[in-house]
């Protein structure tokens, strides 16, 4: 999901996990993000407990922003999910679970 960012709405300070001194937690940001923004993006709901991840890269953007990309796998639960005409031309995918 390009562009995802976690913000403001994601951290609700009334809603903190926990205090470390004076700094809020909030535990399962990331996986609560990734489902949020699966569904938003896509349709597909995915099981946010059940993320599997599977590797990361730092680059930096031609206008010199810095940019982490995380790569996840996570289980689709429901939804009507579909690309978006163009999306992954000549990419091909098989599914292969059960």
């Amino acid at each position: 999901m390009p562009g995802v960012k976690l913000g403001w709405r994601d951290l609700d300070i009334t809603m903190q996990t926990r205090m470390n001194g004076e700094v809020f937690d909030f535990e399962d940001a990331l996986e609560g993000l990734l489902a949020r923004e699966a569904e938003e993006g896509s349709g597909a709901v995915i099981d946010r407990h059940n993320l599997h991840y599977i590797n990361s890269v730092a680059f930096v953007r031609p206008d010199g922003i810095p940019v982490v990309l995380l790569k996840f796998a996570a289980k689709y639960v429901s939804g009507d999910s579909s690309l978006e005409d163009g999306v992954f031309v000549g990419a091909r995918g098989r599914n292969t679970a059960v």
